[in-house]
């Protein structure tokens, strides 16, 4: 791509560290970039001479693309020359700058630079020249191991492997950190044009992400809100409850993605218990945790319940339980596998879940059972308890101080299945058409 550089602003202004590093930046790219700064047009200091000199350059280089920096007749020329020619434009910085505060201005300018040079750079690859629907896709998945990204990366994966064929490597970000950095970019170099997607899920894989997108051409998709600005990202799948709205590159869900399959066969017999722990959302009381639970089972004789604890349980809650009741078993996460609440899930008519876990909320939610949830006294200002608050005033959970006077559920009509639509709309949206995806958001 041919791609000219227009700085309107004279070298007193201490702008040409600020368009050196973005005309760098981009012949990095491989694109042909010209630099026009006013000082190379003023041969003889004429503004009608300076802007003849500067539709001259721009047509005989045939230029496609147009970045603007600083504020002064050069760039509104070209800008104008732009719109008449629908040549695409792009704004570096507009910084007006004064000796005193040369040196703070070139920092907040290289930054600046930094960051819309490479989200410009990332948004705007070329399409590759094979119809990526028809092929095997290549995916690399950047993982911090917690559990919980890994079922919402998985969640996604196996979405997507119902559509098209992928090629899937996992990437762990602890294991990369172990390398030189020299040596990790060398590698995703020589792995150019060869990677169609990176994945990735928690604020640790994001720097990874980006460096392998940079490097290898690659889409980027990343999972819930990133750390980073969402704008340097092809893609960005974030549940709802997180407030990000109005993004061209954002899919709002409902939730975040689990691996959980929405089931219609349920057996009235058997119900299940997720008990999570600590968090920063709410108080946590192993005490009265229990005596829900007890009070649950002792009045569903009838039903045989299954519960299991998380990583974050604390110990003391297990003491607290009525272990004698007959129709409770009670089965530690220790002694079970990655499959083993997805399959209890699939068969459970009534799931109860402790409302400190989103996760367990709505995997329950997305596998078709009707789902409880435990009462928490709520941390001030909780993002989750806003969230829960609206899953109860949509009848799709009930908090247990409303079962206890009618002592039953609401009817799971929730209808999730966030991880085949998002798999849905990548397909249709960045794969087949190769465009970005316009804000999708999920069903009400």
């Amino acid at each position: 791509m041919n791609i000219a550089i227009v700085a309107g602003n004279h070298q007193k202004s201490k702008d040409p560290w600020s368009i050196t590093l973005a005309a760098n930046a981009l012949t990095l790219f491989h694109h042909n970039v010209t630099l026009i700064t006013a000082d190379s047009l003023c041969a003889g200091n004429e503004q009608t001479a300076t802007n003849h000199q500067l539709l001259n350059i721009l047509e005989q280089k045939k230029v496609e693309h147009i970045y603007l920096t600083g504020d002064g007749v050069l760039t509104r020329r070209a800008k104008a020359w732009a719109h008449k020619k629908n040549i695409r434009l792009s704004y570096l910085n507009h910084t007006h700058q004064t000796p005193h505060k040369a040196s703070l201005s070139n920092l907040l300018a290289f930054l600046d630079i930094s960051k819309r040079i490479l989200a410009n750079c990332l948004l705007r690859k070329l399409p590759t020249t094979t119809p990526l629907s028809h092929k095997t896709l290549k995916l690399w998945v950047y993982t911090d191991g917690k559990p919980g990204h890994k079922s919402q990366l998985n969640g996604l994966i196996q979405s997507l492997k119902s559509r098209t064929a992928l090629e899937v490597k996992w990437i762990n970000t602890h294991q990369e950190k172990q390398q030189g950095l020299s040596k990790r970019i060398e590698r995703l170099k020589q792995n150019k044009n060869n990677v169609d997607f990176v994945l990735g899920a928690g604020h640790a894989t994001h720097i990874h992400m980006l460096l392998a997108s940079l490097f290898t051409g690659a889409k980027s998709i990343v999972l819930m809100k990133p750390s980073l600005p969402i704008s340097w990202f092809d893609l960005a799948i974030i549940p709802k409850h997180d407030g990000v709205t109005n993004k061209k590159n954002v899919i709002t869900t409902k939730g975040v993605l689990n691996t959980v399959q929405h089931s219609t066969i349920k057996d009235p017999t058997k119900g299940l218990i997720l008990i999570g722990g600590a968090s920063k959302h709410f108080s946590w009381n192993s005490k009265k945790i229990a005596q829900q639970v007890n009070a649950i089972i002792s009045r569903t004789p009838h039903i045989n319940w299954q519960l299991t604890t998380s990583r974050r349980t604390p110990d003391d809650t297990l003491n607290h339980l009525d272990l004698l009741q007959e129709n409770l078993q009670v089965i530690p996460y220790e002694d079970t596998d990655s499959q083993w609440v997805n399959t209890q899930l699939e068969q459970a008519s009534q799931t109860w879940v402790s409302v400190d876990s989103s996760s367990m909320i709505f995997e329950a939610l997305t596998s078709g059972t009707n789902v409880g949830i435990f009462d928490l006294p709520a941390n001030k200002n909780s993002r989750l308890q806003r969230c829960v608050n609206q899953l109860i005033n949509d009848h799709l959970v009930m908090p247990f101080n409303t079962w206890e006077k009618s002592k039953q559920l609401y009817p799971n009509m929730a209808q999730l299945h966030e991880s085949s639509r998002c798999a849905n709309l990548i397909m249709d949206n960045t794969i087949e058409n190769s465009q970005s995806a316009e804000h999708y958001p999920s069903p009400a």
